[in-house]
């Protein structure tokens, strides 16, 4: 089931701006969105869950003071670290290996909630300004328990991811799409590690087209 994702900015804090450039969340919407939440686990663990951000801005964004937060109070990340222009940041719970082959951009504690029910994430900036929203507290959105299929944004909807495993740190392909074809089949991750260094991986895709 396909559901329109709600996108919040805090235009009142924007317009107190002598200039909306002076913060990267006033831009055409929020600087930084939600993209990809697995909630459901991988097929080899239900708690191997991840979340991953997207920086729609052209310019890095330093995500120090910034917060990742359920209503609910788990899980609660305190956000640090670099979100690189048009890049990704991957969240990998407990540990690095959520997302085998693939370096954690910030590793946080506690587990999202299951569906019938699911979390309200809010992701907010260092000013506590809130920039974007999910509200899953009545359900998930998207995503496939059995099939292991990622809660994945595609044009603004959140859509099941077109494999299990959905694409960590890389654009997201939803089901009735296919892989991008410029990596021809290769995907390429760029992220900064934790001395700021910009680092790239490749990974084949075994993405088929739906």
């Amino acid at each position: 089931m396909r559901q329109t994702k709600t996108q919040t900015t805090n235009f009142d804090y924007c317009l107190d701006l002598e200039q909306f450039v002076d913060d990267p969340s006033c831009v055409l919407g929020p600087s930084v969105i939600i993209n990809e939440v697995t909630w459901m686990g991988t097929e080899i663990s239900f708690s191997d869950e991840w979340i991953e951000l997207r920086n729609t801005t052209g310019a890095d964004i330093d995500l120090t003071g910034w917060t990742l937060n359920a209503q609910d109070g788990t899980p609660s990340v305190n956000l640090s670290g670099t979100i690189l222009a048009n890049g990704y940041f991957l969240l990998e719970r407990t540990d690095d290996n959520s997302v085998p082959g693939i370096l954690a951009d910030q590793i946080y504690s506690g587990g999202l909630g299951n569906n019938p029910n699911g979390e309200f994430l809010e992701l907010k900036n260092n000013e506590n300004n809130l920039i974007d929203s999910v509200d899953g507290s009545s359900g998930w959105l998207a995503g496939n328990n059995t099939t292991k299929q990622t809660m994945s944004l595609c044009s603004d909807v959140w859509q099941d991811s077109s494999q299990a495993g959905g694409t960590p740190r890389a654009a997201n392909v939803c089901e009735g799409t296919s892989l991008p074809p410029e990596a021809g089949g290769i995907l390429i991750y760029k992220y900064a590690d934790l001395d700021g260094d910009i680092r790239s991986e490749e990974h084949t895709s075994e993405l088929q087209s739906h």
